[in-house]
Order: C-alpha cells, then sequence, then structure tokens
C-alpha cells in the first residue's frame, strides 16, 4: 500500500539512509573522476610501511583523474553521433517560441551543449542527482544540477520525481534566525516550511501551485541497484579496479623518489684540507696552537663529496699490477625490472579498467590489426553507449517537454527526442582501407557508397562545413563509382558524359564561397553552364584548327 507523503515527519527523520548512502557513494565517484578529497582515501600499510614512506605517499598522491578522463572520452561520442532527431510537434509561430527559450537554458546554453557541458560529468559522479528546472533570483526560468548532498528525502519513479523535499537552509540576512527551512515539491505545489526546535510547520504563505502538475527534475542515473536501491553510476563496474590503481601509483611514487636515483660509490681518498688525519691546527683566543676537528671532512679523514673540478692521482701500475682505471668511482643504477614491473601493472590495470568499461581491449599498437577486426573490436563500445545516448535523449527530452508546457502555458505539451547512434569509432584510414576492400570484392553499390560517407564524416568530424560541401560536391558527379572511360564505355553520351568528364576541372576553379555557401541546385546549374562554355570553346578551337 502507498504511503501518504507527508513533509513534517520526513523532515523530523531527518536525511533518508537512501540519499545519506548517496551522497558517499558520489563522494567515491567524485574523488575518482575529479580528484577532489583524494588524500581522505589514502590507504594505510601498517606492516608495510614506515611511517615517513607513509606521509611522503600522502605528500605525492597522485589522483586517478587522468585515467578517468582516457576511460569516458567515448561519452563525447553521444553528442557528435550522426543521425537523431527532435520533433517539436509545433506549427511554425510557435516553434519560434518554444526554440527561443530552450535556446538559453542556462549559462547561455541549448539542452544538448548544457548536457553535454553541465549533465554528462554528473551522470558519472552523482548518478542519484537531479537535473531541474527552476525559477532564480530574477524570476526566470534556469537549469539547475541539483546534486545528492542538496536532497533531503525524495520519492520517484523510475527517473521520475513524484516528491522532494531539499536540503534545509537558513536565513542568511538574519544571524539571530536558527530555523531551517526545507523547500518542498510534489505533483500540486510547491512550498516552504520551517523547523524551529522539534517543531516543524508549513509556511502558509510559501504555498504556491504547481502548474506543471509534476516535479520538473529528473533523475540522472540509468541502472538500478535493488539491493541499495540506488543508481549506479557507469564507472560502477571499476571501482574496485580503480582503488588499487590508487594504490599502485601511489606506491611507485614512493618508490621512484626513495629508490630511483643513482648511487654514486669511490674509494676513500684523503681529505686535502687535513690530509687524513681528521684534525687541523688552529689557535685559540689566547693565541696558542690546538688541533680542532677538520671543518672539511668532520673528522671523517676521509673526502665525503667531489667537485667536478677534482683531480685523481692514480700510480702508474707496475708490470703486475691490476689496472684501477676507470673502476675507483662510479653509480650503482636502481633496479630497472622493479620499476617496469610497476608500469606494466599500472597500464595493465588502466586498459583492464576500459575493457570492463566498454567490452573491448585498448592498444596503443594496432598496426597487425585488419580494419575488419578493428571494426569487430568497438562493437561492445558501440552498444554500450547506445544504452547510455538513449539516457541523455529521455533527459534532453524530459526538459523540452517541460520548457515547452511552460513556454507555451500547455501542461499537455509533448516533444520527442531521439540522439544519432552513427559514432565515428574508427580512424579515417580504417574506414577508407574498407572502403577499398568492398570496392575490390564488388559489394554492393549501396554498401560502397555508405563507406564512402563515413569516410568524410570520420575525416571531418570536428568540422560539419567541411563535410557538408563534400556531400554536395560530391552528389553533382552523374556517376560518382565510375571513372569517365567506364562511363562512356557504358553508352553514355551528350551533357551527362561531359558532366563526368569536366566534373574535376569545374570543381578546381570553383572558389570556396561558390563550395560552401552554392546550393546543390545552384552547383549542378553552375556545372551544367561551365559543360556548355567547355563545349563551345572546343567546337571553336577545332574550327580555327581547321581554318
Amino acid at each position: 500500500m502507498q504511503q501518504t507523503f507527508d513533509p513534517i515527519a520526513l523532515i523530523k527523520e531527518g536525511v533518508s539512509d537512501r540519499i545519506s548512502k548517496a551522497i558517499r557513494y558520489s563522494k567515491e565517484l567524485n574523488m575518482h573522476v575529479t580528484g577532489l578529497g583524494v588524500e581522505e582515501y589514502t590507504e594505510i600499510f601498517n606492516k608495510y610501511e614506515s611511517l615517513d614512506n607513509r606521509e611522503l605517499r600522502e605528500e605525492l598522491l597522485k589522483s586517478n583523474k587522468s585515467v578517468f578522463s582516457f576511460l569516458l572520452r567515448p561519452l563525447d561520442k553521444i553528442f557528435t553521433a550522426k543521425g537523431g532527431s527532435i520533433s517539436y510537434n509545433l506549427q511554425d509561430n510557435r516553434l519560434e517560441t518554444l526554440k527561443d527559450y530552450v535556446s538559453d537554458i542556462s549559462d547561455g546554453l541549448d539542452i544538448k551543449t548544457y548536457l553535454k557541458k553541465k549533465v554528462k560529468a554528473q551522470y558519472v559522479i552523482d548518478p542519484n542527482g537531479l537535473v531541474m528546472i527552476d525559477i532564480d533570483n530574477e524570476g526566470n526560468l534556469d537549469t539547475r544540477i541539483i546534486r545528492s548532498s542538496q536532497i533531503h528525502y525524495y520519492n520517484n519513479r523510475g527517473n521520475k520525481i513524484k516528491e522532494i523535499i531539499f536540503a534545509p537552509y537558513k536565513d542568511d540576512t538574519d544571524d539571530k534566525d536558527t530555523k531551517e527551512y526545507y523547500r518542498v515539491i510534489d505533483s500540486l505545489t510547491d512550498s516552504i516550511y520551517i523547523k524551529e526546535g522539534d517543531e516543524v510547520f508549513l509556511d502558509e504563505s510559501s504555498v504556491i501551485q504547481n502548474f506543471l502538475g509534476y516535479v520538473p527534475a529528473f533523475i540522472l542515473g540509468d541502472t538500478y541497484d535493488p539491493n541499495s536501491e540506488l543508481f549506479l553510476s557507469i564507472i560502477d563496474c571499476v571501482l574496485e579496479d580503480a582503488n588499487e590503481h590508487l594504490r599502485d601509483v601511489s606506491v611507485k611514487v614512493v618508490h621512484k623518489l626513495s629508490h630511483g636515483y643513482a648511487k654514486y660509490w669511490q674509494y676513500p681518498e684523503s681529505c686535502t684540507t687535513c690530509g687524513g688525519e681528521g684534525e687541523i691546527k688552529s689557535k685559540n683566543d689566547s693565541n696558542a696552537v690546538i688541533d680542532i676537528i677538520c671543518p672539511t671532512c668532520l673528522g671523517g679523514k676521509v673526502k665525503n663529496h667531489k667537485d667536478a673540478s677534482d683531480l685523481t692521482i692514480v700510480a702508474i701500475p707496475d708490470k703486475d699490477d691490476p689496472i684501477l682505471a676507470p673502476n675507483i668511482a662510479g653509480y650503482i643504477n636502481p633496479s630497472i625490472e622493479i620499476w617496469q614491473q610497476y608500469k606494466e601493472d599500472i597500464i595493465g590495470l588502466k586498459n583492464e579498467m576500459h575493457q570492463t568499461l566498454w567490452g573491448n581491449y585498448f592498444s596503443e599498437n594496432t598496426k597487425n590489426e585488419t580494419a575488419t577486426g578493428r571494426q569487430l573490436n568497438v562493437q561492445p563500445e558501440t552498444e554500450r553507449i547506445v544504452g547510455i545516448s538513449n539516457t541523455f535523449s529521455s533527459i534532453h527530452e524530459f526538459l523540452l517537454t517541460a520548457y515547452g508546457a511552460i513556454a507555451l502555458f500547455d501542461k499537455n505539451y509533448k516533444a520527442q527526442v531521439k540522439y544519432g547512434t552513427r559514432y565515428l569509432m574508427e580512424s579515417p584510414d580504417e574506414v577508407l582501407k574498407r572502403y577499398t576492400e568492398a570496392k575490390e570484392k564488388g559489394l554492393p553499390q549501396l554498401v560502397q557508397n555508405d563507406l564512402l560517407d563515413v569516410f568524410y564524416q570520420t575525416q571531418h568530424s570536428n568540422n560539419n562545413v567541411e563535410y557538408q560541401k563534400i556531400k554536395k560536391l560530391l552528389a553533382t558527379d552523374p556517376f560518382p563509382d565510375l571513372t569517365p572511360t567506364e562511363v562512356k564505355d557504358l553508352g553514355v553520351e551528350g551533357e551527362d558524359l561531359l558532366k563526368k568528364i569536366y566534373h574535376s576541372q569545374w570543381i578546381n576553379q570553383l572558389n570556396e564561397a561558390k563550395k560552401v555557401f552554392m546550393t546543390l541546385e545552384e552547383l549542378n546549374k553552375d556545372l551544367t553552364e561551365y559543360v556548355i562554355l567547355k563545349s563551345i570553346n572546343n567546337v571553336k578551337e577545332v574550327q580555327q584548327t581547321t581554318d
């Protein structure tokens, strides 16, 4: 049986156990991803290290921030994938109104950019946190990230929030006011509850009606764990490995500083100041001659350091004497094997985390991989990203729908959003190799065309203007998959054949502005005019030669 939402009782009970666990969980995730608070997670190896080594390890501790920056790089593909659609379900006049509303949902960012720059990181480090539409201090709509630590309690159905109580705040304008204020939102109202001592009561003057009929907040996580009742982060599966990586790197750093320097050694030489006596003559205050400890060797009788200009005299050996030089001094180098093992263990652990997280093994050496093998290797990663992409599509759709309902004063408004899932996982060289193989094997033309398009998308993945330009120019070629000779052999004549023959020449004489700004229709017309002009000029040249 569903319990009635009772804010007063929930406030008196304190922060819910679920939210408390979410806060601790987020703190650990944040430590690994951003390095914040990493010193609190330093393990103590009482049986294996001295106090000095432990203090050195804590002082020089390196976080896992760079590792997770590498591991989470595939998430960027969610926002660069090709395809997808946004359906506003509106007529032109209302469509422009909504587009204007969502062009700046926070800090000048549109919805998709906001999800990439603000929400993506929180999705990883605080999956039980929220993205929420709220009213700022000036009364304007604003989108905010609500961290777990800013929540007292919430009740959810899936990723949707049914009721929420925010963490308390105090009146900053009155230092004597000890009361705590709790904001509470449900499907009907948005109000403030006040806690004074042991008493909790509703501030009747704060109650406003919830126009939307639901809490405009969405939980970021997408994997629910029934045991902990928490949404799990995408990196939950590698947290134990991340802890081990943190430990191994800290141990390596200490070993590197403690044992990584070459040790200088030499046979003892008499101190040049005292002649190997350990003492020198001096005078006291009474001008009497006395023996004092040598200030250079401090009584050790031998040199304890050498200068670059020092000269060591070695006696000329007799016929049967061993030759000492250059073995009168040298360096003892640290063990390369243990350093190499540390390095291999750390790299291996990083690669294992990549394989666990994305389902494929990361290798820096891809020379022996075929293009086909590489494609098969990235397939698990693609499938994983598709699931995450669906989550961000849902968040985008939720925000767009809520903004639409408010902007259009229509709480029944509904938008539809689907992110593209055509991810550019391979390098241009790998795609080009697959295209060449497809052409050599005579695979269907549709397959070849698709691979060629993927090649250009990959080559210009960060320059959509250049990709669109090339796509238009390719579309003007009447026979893009054939050479002029092959077209002629097919029996093609007239203008179509001439367009194929002169296509490359025509492209070369176009300026960049025409390539970028002319429409496909305008380019086709320009090509036709170029071919006609060429034909006329050729006829004139033939006539002049005949005359």
